[in-house]
């Protein structure tokens, strides 16, 4: 999670039903994620970066605001997924190539598009685990309205304030990423050795 400007993060959203998650004065929170799915139910084995903001949904007839990630656009490196996202989600999905590896105490991933790299993700991996059980809405946008599904993680995790890093290249997914005015460092990382099926 980093901060970023509020106006840009607001101006990035679709919908005036959407408020970014403030993180500060003139500040929202921007997410860039990794995840490995290595064993999906019913899809083979694949791989994603999603870029999103954290946002405030407000929903017809219910008074209080949910908590939910919008999500701008992702890369996966399996050709079938990024139809899935687009039929079913209307989610922006991209090809690429994506590569998971550890470096020293760092989890990292790195995005090549086009034979060269365009986004390199370092998060912190050691330090002790709390368990964690977390839902949220996953708010996209498909013909002009608003979808919602709802993602679940259950699982053991490791956060640092602080740490970590987002390295972007000259691709049009890292450039919109750091058009929001990113912080130079991420307010926080989270790390998740395995996520265990709910």
């Amino acid at each position: 999670i980093y901060g970023c400007s509020f106006a840009k993060a607001r101006a990035a959203l679709p919908e005036k039903r959407l408020f970014p998650v403030p993180a500060g004065l003139g500040k929202a929170a921007a997410l860039v994620a990794a995840f490995e799915f290595n064993h999906p139910q019913g899809f083979d084995p694949y791989r994603e970066v999603m870029f999103g903001i954290p946002v405030l949904l407000r929903r017809p007839a219910r008074p209080l605001m949910a908590f939910g990630i919008f999500v701008k656009r992702l890369i996966v490196n399996r050709p079938e997924n990024v139809q899935r996202g687009k039929h079913l989600w209307g989610m922006d999905k991209q090809l690429g190539e994506l590569e998971f590896f550890d470096q020293g105490d760092f989890r990292v991933c790195e995005v090549h598009r086009e034979g060269r790299r365009a986004l390199r993700l370092e998060v912190p991996r050691a330090g002790k685990g709390r368990p964690t059980e977390e839902t949220r809405w996953l708010v996209t946008e498909k013909d002009g309205h608003l979808l919602l599904s709802q993602s679940a993680l259950y699982g053991r995790r490791i956060e640092h304030r602080g740490e970590g890093s987002l390295i972007a290249g000259p691709d049009p997914f890292a450039v919109e990423i750091e058009s929001l005015a990113l912080s130079r460092r991420p307010l926080f990382c989270r790390y998740f050795p395995a996520l265990d099926r709910p």
